[in-house]
């Protein structure tokens, strides 16, 4: 089984040693939906949630994910998913939501 750690952020996140064996992708193996490279800013080692979706590059299939994530701080009088609201999707069917709670 391949472990795939994968770090996302809205905002900076402190970066942590890895698992041992894992594989740690960094904006050089995403690509955007149509192909071109990942045009998400990387601040500190750490990639940034931009504009559009970004899929990798290679596929993988039976693997172990871990994210890390930091939401923006909500605006005042936000509410449901006017709040800070992203999510992941996994193998381009399931989607984890992340959500200001």
């Amino acid at each position: 089984m391949k472990t795939l750690t994968l770090i996302l952020s809205v905002l900076v996140l402190g970066q942590e040693k890895a698992p041992e064996g894992a594989t740690v992708l960094d904006a050089s193996q995403f690509v955007h939906e149509d192909g071109k490279p990942c045009s998400w800013p990387v601040t500190d080692g750490v990639l940034e949630v931009g504009k559009g979706s970004v899929i990798t590059k290679e596929k993988y299939q039976d693997f172990q994910m871990h994210v890390e994530f930091n939401l923006a701080e909500s605006p005042e009088g936000a509410k449901d998913q006017g709040r800070s609201n992203s999510g992941v999707y996994i193998q381009r069917r399931y989607e984890v939501q992340i959500l200001d709670s």
